[in-house]
């Protein structure tokens, strides 16, 4: 191991050389002799740094840039290109009722000017508007945008607004071109897994080097001998992560063009996404910067919720320690995301702050505290939720990727956020199973995703 000196500590070492070697030298600082030895500093630092450049791109487990695709292109892998941000539903298009909304209109991005475009023919309903599914023409991270967000389109629409407005964020898609160390660990899979002529890492390698693959999982002999089944998902959350019917008859036809012919039978699943609810308790170490907002110990229900003023009504009196600013979640809420009480109103009411997106109270509502420490917990659980790979069910293994949704894993990642001193599982109380259909309803595979995640206080 050689390390490599910086700049001044090389000069050092060549000035206390030559004072070495000749002893009666001027060395003195800015003397000819100390400038001399700067120089060649400089040189032998320079050509340090290329080596050092070198060595680092010698082997695929550090090489970077080009170098990293020389490498990958020598194993057969290429760097997967950026990719276009997409959601459902997300784009608010406003005209006169029954004016249609056509497929492929192009709008303009306000801010950025990027471009999109509605990938979904639609009319505009009754109430004067329509949600549309849009997705980016231009690719990259940035075309993923929050919801409340403007574009315009290119070319007027007759009997429509000119601008619409994002409803919800577009977060589907829209990576930027694969990272080196994304690529790293495809070229490093290839070496310790070589193509084998249909290995069942083959098949999962096979559809990961497809644009907008970010998992794959190949089930060998699951519809008979000879037969190879493939399931592959998108990155990001939810059901966002299931490829659509054609996106499967894509990759199906790509994946045939790659593997043996002598294949008893092959098949791209479709995913079929099973919603899961998780309830947790947590206790807190009871440091102040982790404590809930005010005291559930005795918790509400909901009486009555009025959309247009937004007046959350209890059953009873609300809580003393309740205020403005607080947050509180819902037992039945949809996605047991937090809502802010924006003001008191009389003794057994609050307003809550707008949100589009948010949880919407009912009579049937058992509300609970949030605070500071519940996003963090819930961002943990969702993220174990949103790693899970399709079904694999410990009955039949058919590889190492975990499908299953566990309460010991959850209680693991809910208890190691910061702040939380222990914690209790109390929704699912056993293993939930992805399902694994059989015959003839075997063409599906099942992924579990995130419903409800309520995350409150453990007493």
């Amino acid at each position: 191991m050689f390390n490599v000196q910086s700049l001044d500590e090389q000069h050092g070492f060549l000035v206390a050389l030559f004072k070495t070697l000749f002893p009666d030298a001027d060395v003195s600082a800015m003397s000819d002799n100390y400038l001399w030895a700067m120089i060649q500093a400089a040189g032998v630092t320079d050509n340090h740094a290329h080596i050092e450049s070198v060595k680092t791109d010698l082997m695929p487990d550090t090489s970077e840039s080009d170098m990293l695709d020389r490498w990958a292109i020598i194993r057969g892998v290429a760097r997967k290109g950026a990719t276009s941000a997409r959601k459902a539903n997300a784009l608010r298009v406003v005209g006169i009722a029954a004016t249609a909304v056509p497929a492929n209109a192009e709008l303009v991005h306000d801010s950025s000017g990027l471009r999109f475009k509605i990938t979904t023919a639609s009319v505009v309903g009754p109430t004067g508007f329509v949600d549309v599914d849009v997705a980016a023409i231009d690719t990259g991270s940035a075309t993923r945008l929050n919801a409340g967000e403007r574009m315009t389109f290119s070319t007027p629409i007759a009997n429509l607004e000119d601008e619409a407005e994002l409803q919800s964020d577009i977060d589907e898609d829209g990576t930027d071109q694969e990272s080196d160390g994304a690529l790293r660990l495809r070229v490093l899979s290839r070496f310790r897994n070589p193509a084998l002529g249909g290995a069942q890492e083959d098949y999962v390698q096979w559809a990961l080097e497809e644009v907008g693959i970010a998992a794959a999982y190949a089930y060998p002999l699951r519809a008979g001998l000879g037969t190879v089944d493939v399931a592959a998902l998108h990155a990001g959350s939810g059901d966002a992560r299931a490829l659509t019917g054609p996106e499967v008859g894509e990759l199906q036809a790509v994946l045939d063009e790659k593997r043996p012919i002598s294949v008893g039978g092959f098949r791209v699943l479709s995913v079929v996404t099973q919603t899961t609810n998780v309830e947790v308790t947590i206790l807190t170490t009871g440091e102040a910067q982790y404590e809930f907002d005010w005291d559930d110990s005795i918790a509400p229900t909901g009486n009555s919720w009025n959309a247009g003023t937004r007046v959350f009504t209890l059953d009873a009196d609300r809580p003393t320690s309740m205020k403005a600013g607080d947050r509180l979640t819902l037992s039945d809420g949809a996605t047991g995301r937090e809502r802010v009480i924006e003001s008191l109103s009389g003794t057994a009411a609050v307003v809550l702050e707008d949100d589009q997106d948010g949880d919407i109270p009912t009579a049937a509502s058992i509300v609970y505290s949030g605070g500071p420490i519940v996003q963090t917990a819930r961002a943990a659980i969702l993220a174990l939720i949103d790693g899970l790979g399709t079904a694999n069910p410990d009955t039949t293994r058919y590889g190492s990727w975990e499908g299953n949704l566990r309460p010991s894993a959850i209680g693991r990642v809910a208890t190691n956020v910061t702040g939380v001193l222990d914690g209790e599982v109390v929704v699912p109380s056993a293993t939930i199973v992805a399902s694994d259909p059989a015959f003839p309803n075997d063409a599906q595979i099942g992924l579990i995703i995130p419903g409800r995640v309520l995350v409150r206080k453990q007493h």
